[in-house]
């Protein structure tokens, strides 16, 4: 399983993918917590360096990989809305807000035969939020 997490750069407001760390009082005096994604680089010339690149986040947009694929191959991560399908039709919208969602949406897959995709995140696509049933 790849561990891997998204959030919402500050300086540029664009969407990365990454490894998480996270900074608690990073100048040691009060100062609220930083979360970063970092992106690794790896350079093969004339030897191969690998170096990695730190991009402070909004801490409410980050969300990890959660292991799966849509039927179109994009990868789900917790907090992306979700539309269940059985057979060919729409059956259900649903957020993927914590492992117990996740475990519902395995469910559907694993027993029922179920497919889903992905249709958006609670933090780019708030407006369908009030489509979901969770």
């Amino acid at each position: 399983m790849e561990i891997k997490f998204r959030g919402k750069r500050i300086d540029n407001g664009e969407w990365i993918e990454g490894y998480y760390g996270k900074l608690l009082d990073p100048n040691g005096n009060g100062e609220q917590e930083k979360h970063f994604i970092m992106q690794q680089t790896i350079n093969f010339n004339p030897k191969t360096s690998v170096y990695f690149t730190d991009y402070e986040v909004e801490a409410e947009t980050v969300g990890q990989f959660t292991s799966l694929d849509d039927m179109n191959y994009n990868d789900l991560y917790f907090g992306d809305i979700v539309q269940i399908y059985y057979g060919k039709r729409h059956d259900l919208t649903k957020t993927i807000k914590n492992i117990n969602d996740l475990f519902y949406l395995k469910l559907c897959i694993e027993e029922h035969g179920a497919n889903f995709i992905i249709i958006g995140d609670e933090h780019r696509n708030p407006e369908l939020l009030e489509d979901t049933h969770d």
